[in-house]
């Protein structure tokens, strides 16, 4: 198995550059490929401030990367409840860093509206709002 990075799965699903683009895809469509969180949450911040996609459109573009058979992500299960949550509001980093705490643990923040977004989600573990 193949740990790839954010690089890869850019040039994979934006087909963007013909000589990088072909090899990324022979990399993904070749190999077990194995996405740790933190290339998924720098995939969200370039697709969204290099690229200036919407916020549906990066969850959009994670969920056909997530479907390709030969990709495993990093806490895949959560991931997808998180991609849930950003279609609804939660921002991308926020709704990744709750993918990635252990689900034995309490989820501590000061921000208010990503709490109440988290309950409305039903997400747990919980988000809670320490103001």
């Amino acid at each position: 198995m193949l740990t790839i990075d954010t690089n890869i799965m850019l040039r994979y699903a934006l087909n963007d550059n013909p000589k990088l683009s072909a090899r990324a895809k022979e990399i993904i469509e070749g190999n077990t490929c194995y996405v740790p969180l933190l290339a998924l949450a720098e995939l969200g911040f370039v697709l969204g401030f290099v690229y200036e996609a919407k916020p549906a459109d990066v969850v959009a573009y994670a969920k056909r990367l997530m479907q390709q058979k030969k990709l495993r992500f990093e806490h895949e299960s959560r991931v997808l409840q998180a991609m849930a949550g950003v279609e609804a509001g939660v921002g991308w980093f926020d709704a990744l860093l709750w993918a990635a705490a252990p689900v034995q643990h309490e989820f501590v923040t000061l921000d208010k509206k990503f709490a109440s977004k988290a309950a409305k989600l039903g997400w747990q573990p919980s988000v809670v709002c320490k103001i």
